[in-house]
């Protein structure tokens, strides 16, 4: 069962002066593939580039390349989803739901989903016990975690399940291990998480100590990780979850999913089709057009440069990359010598410096849909532009098409 908390949390905004450097390229990023199903689409998860799986209500559709054609390989296995999907190869994998009376299940095909075979969980009290997430540490270790704080592991690729002790009641909501002893979940509408590092023998609950909703988690290393929290925040450690710094995209847009693709990169997605990217491991995070405006729900990166999104919204939609969503760099402005914008956060007028050799060139203030919101040409080496018909949000400030630079602007 699908939970969606939309309450709007009290905002924390601050503003990153002279945050970064941006290059996007004139041509579409992301682009929709052929999926032309009703099925809103819970999880995804691909092998490679071209082939994986997506799943939803009720239903798990197979693409063998890269989006262009989809299979059905599960109907109504659960009365309940399937909300999450991981495949180890072409045959072998396994999806997660319920039967919708309180047990969460756990199916598996070996087949490349000829078949099925459906094992119920054990659960202590008849509750919402309904699985969120699947998530492998390696083709054997393997954790699911549900509502009313169920954790369980398996060690042996899904054959069996042992329910692990997490000392809450909490719904729960996403889970990563980093390393095969050190793991975090979140827990869903919340701004704890649980943390082992005993591969979930036992599990401590901290907090972040952001109020924003945690709803997705990605580590790079043992102490290096990300949340995704409503109110467009990215939360950051780079202690094991000691402290956590934010960082505050401006919107009250929801970031549900992230994942990086190396230490480095990273993409997290939400709400309004909004995709905000990070070349330098989340000191900045920029906008990047999605083409798209839907609710961004679940994400897969089988390579650096090919990435696949899918949405809840309808008609659902997933939406590829093949070139890393188009970022070209990001880097902190200090090295930037040729523009600046002030005052930065702005309400009605910004100053732009720029050098002689930009004059004449053209700028743009680019939304977070990649969209042009204002446009003109910089005719001196200090001009004054108007943005008072800006919405309150972030903004890119692209200037030039060859030598482009960039900068991102908080509109008040």
């Amino acid at each position: 069962m699908l939970n969606i908390n939309c309450s709007i949390m009290k905002k924390n905004v601050f503003s990153f002066l002279f945050a970064c450097i941006a290059y996007f390229s004139a041509n579409a990023q992301w682009s929709t593939v052929n999926y032309t199903y009703s099925m809103e689409v819970y999880d995804l998860h691909f092998i490679n580039e071209q082939v994986g799986f997506a799943a939803g209500y009720h239903q798990v559709y197979k693409t063998p390349d890269g989006g262009q054609n989809w299979i059905l390989i599960a109907d109504n296995v659960f009365i309940n989803g399937p909300v999450g999907v991981w495949f180890f190869d072409e045959n072998i994998g396994l999806i997660i739901g319920s039967d919708g009376g309180g047990y969460p299940q756990v199916s598996k095909t070996i087949n490349g989903g000829n078949s099925w075979s459906t094992s119920t969980l054990p659960v202590s009290s008849m509750d919402f016990n309904d699985p969120n997430k699947i998530f492998f540490f390696d083709n054997n270790t393997g954790y699911i975690v549900c509502r009313s704080g169920y954790i369980y592991k398996t060690v042996n690729q899904g054959a069996d399940w042992t329910q692990l002790t997490s000392g809450v009641t909490d719904d729960l909501g996403s889970i990563y291990f980093p390393t095969a002893n050190i793991g975090y979940v979140t827990l869903e509408y919340s701004h704890f998480f649980l943390k082992t590092i005993n591969g979930g023998n036992s599990w401590t609950m901290l907090n972040t100590g952001q109020l924003s909703s945690v709803y997705d988690v990605y580590f790079t290393s043992a102490d290096t990780g990300y949340f995704a929290c409503s109110n467009s925040k990215i939360l950051m450690t780079t202690n094991g979850g000691a402290s956590w710094s934010a960082f505050d995209f401006g919107t009250s847009d929801y970031f549900y999913t992230i994942e990086f693709t190396s230490k480095n990169v990273g993409y997290t997605a939400g709400s309004s089709g909004t995709i905000v990217a990070t070349t330098n491991g989340g000191i900045t995070w920029l906008p990047i057009p999605s083409g798209i405006n839907k609710l961004l729900y679940c994400m897969d990166f089988p390579s650096p440069l090919v990435g696949y999104i899918g949405t809840l919204d309808l008609p659902p939609a997933i939406i590829k990359t093949t070139n890393g969503g188009g970022i070209y760099s990001i880097g902190n402005l200090n090295g930037n010598t040729y523009i600046s914008l002030q005052p930065n956060p702005a309400d009605d007028v910004v100053t732009v410096s720029s050098t002689r050799v930009m004059v004449g060139s053209e700028y743009y203030f680019i939304d977070q849909q990649g969209k042009v919101a204002l446009s003109g040409k910089i005719t001196g080496e200090k001009m004054h532009i108007d943005v008072r018909q800006l919405v309150t949000g972030v903004y890119i400030f692209r200037l030039g098409e060859q030598n482009m630079q960039g900068l991102k602007l908080n509109k008040k």
